[in-house]
């Protein structure tokens, strides 16, 4: 938990129904619900924005971004989510599209 201490975060943790034991403790260190599914729950910690708008106001929010015209979505997820936290990440899976 140490990048929520630098301002930096962006962390899901999908929570297997047979860990649901651990919900309680995970919610303390700052994660809220996303979505439930029959065997599994998705919890998210917000993100705190390195540049942009929101930079230095303490606002939390989801990891949000445009893809450029011809960019790969999934390049564009890693690439908008090192811009917003300085973190880098990995694509793994889509988890939902709207």
């Amino acid at each position: 938990m140490s990048m929520v201490r630098e301002g930096k975060a962006g962390v899901w943790i999908k929570l297997p129904i047979e860990f649901s034991n651990l919900v309680n403790p995970v919610v303390q260190e700052g994660f809220r619900y996303h979505h439930a599914e029959p065997d599994y729950l998705m919890l998210v910690l917000v993100v705190q924005e390195n540049s942009g708008r929101f930079k230095g106001t303490g606002v939390w929010k989801l990891p949000t971004g445009a893809v450029n015209e011809g960019e790969d979505i999934c390049e564009a997820a890693v690439r908008e989510f090192k811009e917003e936290t300085g973190i880098e990440a990995e694509f793994v899976k889509i988890l939902a599209f709207r």
